[in-house]
């Protein structure tokens, strides 16, 4: 997962993560590139679709109201997926070429 905040205020971000019907998990961003922070997310088993939100802290705001999910090995290779998601902005981007910057 890789997030970009044009303000760059990134403090207290982290992502709400779930495998399609099991049970959901906090997971911090653990490291930054160019486009912003990122997080690598794994799971036991090969779930098919990856659910998450963009979260501040323990739920004192979330980007964006709906659950999003990623389909796995649809924009990465076997079982993996690659998430680029910019602020505000509901599509999930399989890779930094492809997001909209406004």
């Amino acid at each position: 997962f890789h997030y970009h905040r044009p303000a760059g205020d990134y403090a207290d971000w982290n992502l709400w993560v779930w495998p399609e019907g099991g049970e959901g998990r906090a997971v911090s961003f653990d490291g930054i590139d160019a486009f912003g922070p990122r997080a690598t997310v794994r799971f036991d088993g090969e779930p098919r679709r990856v659910g998450f939100l963009v979260r501040r802290g323990e739920w004192q705001e979330k980007d964006g109201d709906a659950d999003r999910f990623v389909t796995v090995g649809e924009t990465g290779e076997g079982g993996e997926a690659s998430v680029w998601l910019r602020q505000g902005d509901a599509a999930v981007y399989g890779s930094a070429d492809e997001v909209e910057y406004v």
